[in-house]
């Protein structure tokens, strides 16, 4: 079948394939991010073999049962939270830190149920997206944004959290790490140069 696309593709004269890329994710995953599970160890070794490498990744974390007190920040800013609905049985919501007119901090979280029906996803919460302005950082403005947002979030009855980030950086997985989430899979899409 492997061979069958790639002439597919030669016939077209297109210059590389691209495997499992976020575009069209498998649905196994359902999450927006995510490429092909490094657990599908048998595709990986397939596509390896007839000369794909790992072009692209995300590396997905999750914190079971998880508890925090956010930490106080020593900078002054405002703080605002907006909950949203959403596909799930509980709601979204946005932390968003201030100084002025001006956003120097975000945390944004969605139910799992934006990506599946289960019942147990319900109870999962997933970041998509944490960020400190560059000036801001190093000050503990998003271990507090992170972990006031996983506060909020228990409050209105989720359990567990789950996060992911780029496979290349390392920085951002290192910080998940030491706030209390643990590695549970890597994916990738892998490529290939065509001849």
């Amino acid at each position: 079948m492997l061979d069958a696309a790639e002439a597919y593709f030669r016939e077209r004269n297109l210059r590389e394939i691209i495997a499992f890329p976020q575009d069209y994710r498998y649905s196994f995953y359902h999450l927006e991010s995510a490429y092909l599970s490094d657990r599908l160890d048998a595709v990986h070794a397939l596509l390896g073999f007839n000369g794909y490498k790992r072009v692209a990744g995300e590396v997905y974390l999750d914190w079971p049962n998880y508890n925090v007190a956010p930490a106080p920040v020593d900078v002054s800013v405002e703080i605002s939270l907006q909950w949203q609905a959403g596909s799930g049985t509980r709601p979204g919501l946005i932390v968003q830190a201030h100084q002025g007119e001006k956003e120097i901090g975000i945390c944004v979280c969605v139910s799992g149920g934006e990506y599946s029906r289960a019942e147990d996803a319900q109870d999962w919460l997933f970041t998509t997206w944490l960020g400190v302005s560059e000036e801001m950082q190093g000050q503990g403005l998003g271990r507090y944004l992170l972990h006031r947002t996983l506060q909020e979030m228990h409050g209105v009855g989720y359990r567990h959290a789950a996060i992911s980030t780029d496979w290349q950086n390392f920085r951002a997985a290192l910080f998940y790490s030491n706030h209390g989430y643990h590695v549970v899979d890597w994916t990738y899409a892998l490529g290939r140069e065509m001849e």
